[in-house]
């Protein structure tokens, strides 16, 4: 009868934890006379399994305030050693995230301020006082939430009085009716009677008035010219008679001394 060998025994590991190191198994032979090998590798590149750490603390959180709609998060990990070809662990996880400062307002920061705006009105009504206006942002806060518009109490808006010593003008009413004429002749070509119509300066402020004169003047009945009373010569008498009536007849006369004006003839007869 000749000789068996016995059955392959355990493999002298269940991993290979390192290239160096073969895990194998034997047989034996029952009377020492058996063909092939007495031993064989088991188990090859069969990678061992690491080792797990505990877990470390929870790190910082990643900020402070939860900025848009994802949160912050901190982490912790684990380490997996002793493993061979790349073994970790069997694939645990070796990091761990959560959710911190979640829903906590990131407050924002003033933006730098605007450059000052032209002023509101050229000149001052008294009603509506110019002003230049100046604004700044809040940047960087929390988005998370539409009602919520960062930098609490910030002022956001500057105002400072411009054109306050700026009086408006003022715009003219329609013109009046003409006055009547202020004589119904004229004495003198030099002064000629006149008549005036004026117009009323209205919305203006700080004095200002209208743009134009608020009354016009216009010369009237200038070739209408009063009649004079000019002084008279002296009687002159003419000696007259007549056969007619038998009766004699005293003509005086007299002529006006301006009579560059207009002539005057008066006579009496008696």
């Amino acid at each position: 009868m000749g000789s068996e060998w016995s059955a392959w025994s355990t493999c002298s590991a269940t991993c290979q934890s390192s290239p160096l190191v073969t895990p194998f198994q034997t047989r034996s032979c029952d009377y020492g006379s058996c063909l092939g090998q007495s031993s064989q590798i088991c188990n090859f590149r069969t990678p061992c399994p690491g080792t797990l750490s505990d877990w470390t603390y929870w790190g910082d959180c990643s900020s402070t305030c939860q900025m848009g709609s994802n949160a912050p998060e901190q982490t912790r990990t684990r380490t997996c050693s002793g493993g061979s070809f790349g073994d970790s662990c069997n694939g645990a996880t070796l990091i761990e995230s959560k959710r911190c400062s979640e829903r906590v307002y990131c407050p924002g920061t003033a933006s730098t301020w605007s450059s000052w705006s032209s002023c509101s009105e050229t000149c001052n009504n008294i009603y509506n006082l110019p002003f230049q206006i100046r604004k700044r942002l809040c940047v960087g806060y929390s988005t998370w939430d539409p009602r919520y518009l960062g930098c609490t109490n910030m002022i956001r808006e500057e105002t400072i009085p411009c054109n306050r010593n700026v009086g408006c003008p003022g715009i003219f009413s329609e013109w009046e009716s003409w006055t009547m004429c202020s004589k119904t002749c004229t004495s003198d070509r030099d002064v000629a009677p006149i008549k005036r119509r004026n117009r009323q300066c209205k919305g203006d402020s700080l004095g200002v008035g209208c743009d134009g004169p608020s009354y016009e003047v216009l010369a009237c009945n200038f070739e209408r010219y009063c009649p004079v009373k000019t002084p008279w010569s002296t009687w002159a008498y003419v000696y007259t008679s007549t056969a007619i009536i038998d009766t004699d007849f005293v003509q005086r006369s007299r002529v006006s001394l301006l009579a560059f004006v207009f002539l005057c003839t008066h006579i009496l007869t008696h």
